[in-house]
């Protein structure tokens, strides 16, 4: 997970989605959503093929980073 991790962190340094979200918590935000997709997909005896589950994850990253403005939580002041 380490260093999944670090390649997300150096990844969001180039592209953050906005000063609203720190780092630490969109990199632990994208690494776990990595990771438990990983963990679903073995403990479900590999439903779908590698290269299928490499499109869907690029998919859904895609996704986000594309879509800053999907979901407002309403949180922008640091505390």
């Amino acid at each position: 997970m380490e260093m999944i991790n670090e390649g997300v962190q150096e990844y969001l340094e180039r592209c953050r989605l906005g000063p609203e979200a720190a780092l630490e918590v969109e990199v632990q935000f994208v690494t776990s959503a990595v990771v438990g997709l990983m963990e679903w997909w073995v403990g479900e005896g590999i439903p779908y093929p590698p290269l299928a589950m490499v499109e869907q994850l690029k998919q859904m990253l895609l996704r986000h980073f594309q879509s800053p403005d999907i979901v407002k939580l309403g949180a922008t002041e640091r505390r």
